[in-house]
């Protein structure tokens, strides 16, 4: 079971890898490290630091390419906790999820990090990101852990694939791993991606009206990124190797569409679009990771929606 204090006390001063930590959720997540005082080692293919501006003389900032095995080994030696962030997303829909792109940045870059692992004495926990995209379309909701998967795209099917190459991992080398399916993730810095939260935004400060496909009554689950760092950093707990559901937050897609406006005061309606795909709704059951880990998402929407918008805000989106 998780407790705080401990995982605290265990960071302090560890000597930690984060894989996509210069992204959006991985930057938050260096950020909490640094503070916890933690030795953070951050693994980047670019050169792209922006989010990290705040704590670059804090960390240590290495070029590692992760499908080459023998750059990742060397990045790793000495190591203690490895946070594995680092993965191919289609940031611009469906149309740019690459098969190619997503077996080497997804699959190849996660073999090479447990290959390495297995080589460093010092290792202690293995916390990877994985996506809730592995279900596919839902059978039942809510969704538990043991919902049959079945991912409608490359980038869920690299990340299943990568979740099964940890569990054998595990269970052959008995290396000590987490796995967490996030959610929706949203909050500051989520501006790079195509989602529902970040074209609501970018519309309604344009003084457009929020577009929604269908209805805006199908549900869809989020969690705030200071939430989701909350329990990816508990992960490290004494819990055995296991796989959870880190969702936060069930809302239709109009109703969000509705909080947004509210927030920002603006007087505009949404516009409903007629979508192609039939509507289905995308709910989680996250009681086994508030349970063992003994942390529930407390940020409110209202409020992680308020300091994304101030984030664009403030870069002039």
């Amino acid at each position: 079971m998780a407790n705080f204090e401990e995982m605290q006390a265990k960071l302090k001063g560890a000597k930690v890898i984060v894989t996509g930590g210069t992204g959006f959720i991985g930057s938050h997540l260096v950020e909490r490290l640094v503070g916890m005082e933690a030795h953070v080692r951050v693994l980047t293919k670019t050169g792209n630091v922006e989010n990290l501006k705040d704590v670059l003389p804090k960390i240590e900032l290495r070029r590692c390419d992760l499908t080459k095995g023998a750059e990742v080994k060397n990045a790793l030696e000495g190591t203690e906790y490895v946070f594995h962030l680092a993965a191919a997303i289609p940031k611009r829909g469906t149309r740019y999820d690459h098969p190619v792109d997503a077996i080497n940045a997804n699959i190849l870059a996660t073999v090479n990090l447990c290959d390495a692992i297995l080589s460093n004495g010092d290792f202690k926990k293995l916390v990877t990101a994985s996506t809730t995209e592995v279900y596919g379309i839902p059978r039942r909701t809510p969704i538990t852990e043991q919902h049959p998967t079945n991912p409608l795209t490359f980038y869920g099917a690299s990340k299943l694939a990568s979740e099964k190459f940890i569990n054998v991992y595990a269970r052959r080398y008995s290396l000590d791993a987490v796995i967490l399916r996030y959610s929706v993730v949203f909050g500051p810095r989520e501006g790079a991606y195509e989602r529902a939260i970040p074209n609501f935004i970018r519309n309604i400060l344009n003084k457009e009206s929020p577009k929604i496909y269908g209805s805006g009554n199908q549900i869809r689950n989020y969690i705030y990124v200071d939430d989701v760092v909350e329990y990816t950093l508990r992960a490290i707990s004494e819990t055995p190797s296991t796989v959870y559901n880190a969702g936060a937050i069930n809302i239709p897609i109009g109703d969000l569409a509705r909080k947004l406006i509210s927030v920002t005061k603006c007087e505009l309606e949404p516009e409903y679009v007629t979508a192609d795909a039939g509507e289905y709704d995308f709910t989680l059951d996250t009681s086994k990771i508030e349970g063992e880990l003994k942390y529930q998402p407390n940020t409110l929407i209202e409020v992680g929606l308020s300091k994304e918008i101030q984030w664009y805000l403030n870069k002039g989106i």
